[in-house]
């Protein structure tokens, strides 16, 4: 009797492990993953805020470097579910950054341009304004995979 209930506990605990381990496999690379898209996430949200951003902004190095990380995060990512969700999120915010108008020109400091001749440009503000329409299910798609990944991750005693 005694070693019929040790070879059902050994049983047991080899496939709890084994099923601790298929989840903390689909949830690997969380940690990476989770400081990526809450940098989207950020990027988006001031976007949103300022009711837009020009190109220039989408080519500082840490924007640069986080959606190439993004890129090669989704490449590694092993559940199907958060791969597709971050491939939405990558698709939207280059979405996003190709809505964006270009960078205005701006007179050298101590040489203003006379107002006069300064004119208001009515393509830039609805190209703005397509870029905050753009922005808002980016951020709705955000939330999905961080779903997932809490999803995953629910269940794990540790984190990768």
């Amino acid at each position: 009797m005694l070693a019929t209930t040790l070879t059902v506990l050994l049983i047991l605990g080899a496939l709890g492990s084994a099923a601790a381990g298929v989840l903390y496999g689909r949830a690997a690379h969380s940690a990476d993953l989770r400081r990526v898209v809450v940098a989207l996430r950020e990027t988006l949200e001031t976007l949103v805020a300022n009711g837009g951003l020009e190109a220039p902004a989408f080519l500082e190095p840490d924007r640069q470097r986080t959606e190439l990380e993004l890129e090669d995060l989704i490449g590694r990512l092993n559940d199907a579910k958060l791969r597709a969700r971050c491939q939405d999120v990558l698709d939207g915010y280059r979405q996003v950054w190709a809505s964006a108008p270009p960078a205005l020109w701006r007179p050298p400091e101590g040489n203003p341009v006379a107002p006069a001749n300064v004119q208001h440009d009515q393509g830039r503000d609805e190209q703005f304004a397509r870029q905050v329409d753009d922005a808002l299910p980016t951020i709705n798609a955000i939330r999905g995979v961080l779903d997932r990944m809490n999803t995953l991750e629910r269940f794990l005693v540790w984190r990768g």
